[in-house]
């Protein structure tokens, strides 16, 4: 915590700034940092002063709101997060960004709301707009894998499983040997194969995900390790 409130005092240090657009800037820094904090009422704080600035720069009042909507989202305030995403979209032009926004909306109808179908809607917008800008990176790999898990809880496993392996390609084309969007990829994957009594090959995405959990070292993942180690030896 040391960190982030020395983070803090820097920034605090800043001079008096007279544009309020900078001043806006300055109040998300300091916002981002009790959000990685987990003081999530005093980055809210600061993210509602930054929004009552007034400018005339779209796109950082669109990224303002982008970063309320995750707070809330963040504090299980699904439908005011909705709102903020919603904001958000109706004040930028840059097809990139849209995407990610249609790509967080899905999120939050799908894990948040638990409505899978509205999810993929915005899912599919994503993916459009990616498609079409032939932007069909990590961001593009993340909504195909969004898209696969929907599909996966409908019990259409071996659609999942298609998407899965599109977007592990471009994960592993894309990031470093053991990032944790190719090792939970890999992860999905073999759940896939679980849930066709695929059992062989369950294992073997299983052990490559594994390896992945020990080259990342996140204690977050120790959950999924102990679900696969389960698994395997109750199989």
């Amino acid at each position: 915590m040391g960190q982030y409130d020395q983070a803090i005092d820097y920034i605090r240090q800043c001079p008096v700034l007279q544009n309020p657009k900078d001043s806006a800037n300055l109040l998300n820094n300091i916002d981002a940092v009790y959000f990685y904090k987990e003081d999530l009422e005093t980055a809210l704080h600061y993210y509602e002063r930054a929004l009552k600035l007034d400018h005339d720069s779209n796109l950082v009042k669109s990224l303002m709101h982008i970063n309320t909507g995750t707070l809330l989202e963040r504090k299980c305030s699904f439908n005011e997060a909705l709102k903020s995403f919603s904001r958000s979209l109706n004040l930028i032009t840059d097809e990139f960004l849209q995407a990610r926004i249609y790509n967080n909306i899905g999120i939050l109808y799908d894990q948040g709301l638990e409505d899978g179908e509205s999810g993929l809607e915005y899912y599919e917008k994503a993916l459009v707009i990616y498609k079409t800008t032939g932007q069909l990176r990590h961001s593009y790999a993340e909504t195909l894998n969004n898209i696969a898990c929907v599909y996966d809880t409908r019990g259409e496993h071996e659609k999942a499983h298609e998407l899965y392996m599109e977007g592990l390609c471009i994960y592993e084309k894309t990031l470093l040997v053991g990032h944790h969007d190719s090792t939970h990829a890999l992860l999905n994957i073999g759940t896939t194969h679980y849930s066709q009594d695929s059992y062989d090959v369950t294992i073997e995405y299983y052990e490559k995900a594994l390896t992945g959990f020990r080259q990342i070292m996140l204690v977050f993942n120790l959950q999924h390790v102990c679900v696969i180690w389960q698994m395997y030896t109750g199989r």
